[in-house]
């Protein structure tokens, strides 16, 4: 039957089909036979094998394109260029202390009318509102849902009918703390999450008094997406107000894990007689996702202006003690880690902390875990990263000490799924294939047509000289750095002179090196501003379909935003921004950046693009 009901029957004898291969399970000879099937579409389909009226086999089939989705948005050599950005760390005169879905759209706007084709953000993961300090994006709670905290309050539609929400916002005392929350260099999670849950809980009251008895306007839509998230959002929800509950009652409790163990099981009794005591509050996390997800999809429509869309990332796997590996436990091998294997850096290896998927499970679930995550994501995004892209391949399972192996996946099957998803959404796909990693892959990942994610620091010889930009693959990403590595500023001031050198060398090359500048100085900030210019139209200049720029740069950021093996003494994933949102759009220096970029990569900004709208 195919995916969307039409039905095809046929008769075969199993003596009459040719063999495709034969194997021994047990001890015992069996033959797998080719089947002949008729032409189907793309998509998920249902095979049964009958006899005598029985059902004795049946199995999804699905059906996959060649490849993931490419636009064409101007000719078939296009090449495009956007911005990267944390979006918690974004300044705007008007969020409360973190960057928000509002935030997001305005930078979308903004930079789509200079010539980006694209917005790119860290990944914006639901993590854990009861226990906020947890910030890391790459270790979430969930990969279905999103983090409640990038809400633009004020841009509810309950905000501005709801006479106490707005009362409380306009008191001098609470207007007082967000305008403290804004002036922090770091993100103040606790203070964020007070204020804003504040607020939602109200806003939240508001529409189960008003917009669920408009059935046909705004509570219709509210029921439309309860039932298109269906049993992951209701899982998800519970497991929210669960959190919530055990660390009101000990602040100590982190995890599902140490919950009392009635309540590990999300199908016991247990957990179904506390949705019933607390379905509005399970209402409360469901109306939450509602409201990020139109706020993310408004950010994406302004992200389209300039072609592409949001540019979302996809983290390799969820913390163990969080909603998806509660909900869907049969799924991950929550024994073990993802890490890495011993090397000259790190010598005991690495491990990672989150639980990997089972790959035997997913494939007798029929994928519906992996498919549901991809969905999720792809659903406001014109380009996902999927990090650490290895692991469609193989992931390194560790166990507490031990040593740990690979354990192999199915990645033809995997690839597939990508593409299909990928054509769906009309969503690109750039995979994180930085370090060792097999040519095997790399080739599947190009005839799969999964971007290549090139950095130029990366991009060096033996001799320590760049190499050249020509061998940057067309089908690739390309950029000077990323989230776990140094900002451009960072980069030249913790580099020697022979780095330095060879970095002015491969600019001098292609005659856009700026004048005077000695790999032996300390430059002042203008002089470091016209050096990341140039960088960064050296880079534009590649073949690469993408090119991303870290708005850190732009606006001068000195520290990165994650530093790798530090979670206890560095500021991680709580940086802003040196600038705001405003002063970059008052800023003379970007529309010659812009302009130059998208000279560069062959597409020119809007007429518009100086008013910085």
């Amino acid at each position: 039957m195919e995916e969307e009901g039409a039905l095809h029957e046929g008769e075969s004898s199993i003596a009459a089909l040719r063999i495709a291969d034969e194997i021994e399970i047990d001890g015992t000879r069996r033959r797998a036979v080719r089947l002949p099937l008729p032409d189907l579409p793309t998509g998920y389909h249902k095979l049964e094998i009958v006899r005598a009226g029985r059902t004795l086999a049946s199995a999804m089939l699905i059906v996959t394109p060649e490849r993931c989705f490419q636009p064409n948005l101007a000719h078939e050599d296009a090449r495009y260029w956007g911005v990267v950005l944390q979006l918690y760390g974004l300044r705007s005169e008007r969020n409360w202390g973190i960057g928000d879905f509002g935030d997001l759209a305005e930078a979308a706007d903004q930079w789509a009318a200079r010539g980006a084709a694209f917005v790119g953000v860290n990944p914006l993961h639901a993590l854990y509102l009861a226990t906020p300090e947890h910030a890391s994006p790459y270790s979430p709670s969930s990969r279905l849902f999103l983090n409640p905290l990038y809400l633009d309050i004020e841009a509810i539609e309950e905000f501005h009918v709801c006479e106490e929400a707005r009362a409380l916002v306009a008191a001098a005392d609470f207007a007082g703390r967000a305008g403290e929350l804004r002036l922090h260099d770091m993100v103040d999670y606790h203070g964020v999450a007070a204020a804003k849950t504040r607020v939602l809980k109200l806003l939240h009251a508001q529409f189960r008094r008003t917009g669920e008895g408009h059935r046909a306007g705004r509570g219709r839509g509210y029921e439309n997406f309860r039932r298109e998230r269906g049993e992951a959002l209701r899982l998800f929800a519970t497991y929210e107000a669960l959190h919530e509950h055990f660390k009101r009652g000990d602040p100590g409790i982190g995890s599902w894990q140490q919950w009392p163990v009635g309540f590990h099981d999300p199908r016991s009794p247990e957990v179904e007689k506390f949705a019933v005591g607390h379905a509005e509050r399970i209402d409360y996390f469901m109306y939450l996702q509602w409201q990020c997800a139109s706020q993310l999809a408004a950010a994406h429509a302004a992200a389209r202006h300039g072609g592409i869309g949001l540019y979302l990332d996809l983290a390799v796997s969820v913390d163990r003690g969080g909603a998806d590996a509660w909900a869907w436990q049969d799924l991950y091998a929550l024994g073990a880690s993802i890490g890495a294997p011993p090397d000259d850096f790190n010598p005991q290896g690495q491990d990672w902390g989150l639980p990997p998927f089972n790959p035997e499970a997913i494939r007798k679930a029929g994928y519906s875990a992996f498919i549901g995550t991809l969905r999720a994501n792809m659903a406001s995004a014109g380009a996902l990263r999927i990090d650490h892209v290895l692991g469609l391949a193989r992931l390194f399972w560790k166990a507490g000490a031990a040593e740990g192996a690979y354990v192999r996946y199915p990645i033809a099957d995997l690839l597939g799924i990508i593409a299909l998803e990928s054509q769906r959404h009309g969503c690109m796909v750039i995979g994180e294939d930085l370090g060792t990693v097999p040519v095997q892959l790399r080739h599947a990942l190009r005839e799969w047509g999964v971007l290549s994610y090139r950095l130029l620091m990366f991009e060096r010889d033996s001799a320590g000289q760049y190499n050249p930009l020509g061998d940057v693959p067309a089908l690739s990403m390309v950029a000077f750095s990323t989230h776990d590595l140094p900002t451009f500023a960072g980069f030249w001031r913790a580099q020697d002179r022979q780095a330095r050198g060879a970095l002015l060398e491969a600019l001098r090359k292609s005659k856009v090196a700026p004048d005077g500048v000695d790999p032996d100085a300390e430059l002042d900030p203008e002089a470091l501003g016209r050096l990341c210019h140039a960088v960064h139209v050296y880079l534009a200049r590649s073949a690469a379909r993408m090119f991303a720029v870290q708005l850190d740069d732009l606006a001068g950021a000195t520290a990165q935003a994650n530093v790798p093996g530090t979670p206890d003494c560095a500021p991680n994933w709580r940086r802003k921004l040196p600038l705001s949102l405003e002063a970059m759009s008052r800023d003379p220096r970007l529309p010659a950046i812009f302009g130059e970029l998208a000279a560069a990569r062959g597409n020119a900004p809007s007429p518009d693009a100086d008013s910085g709208r």
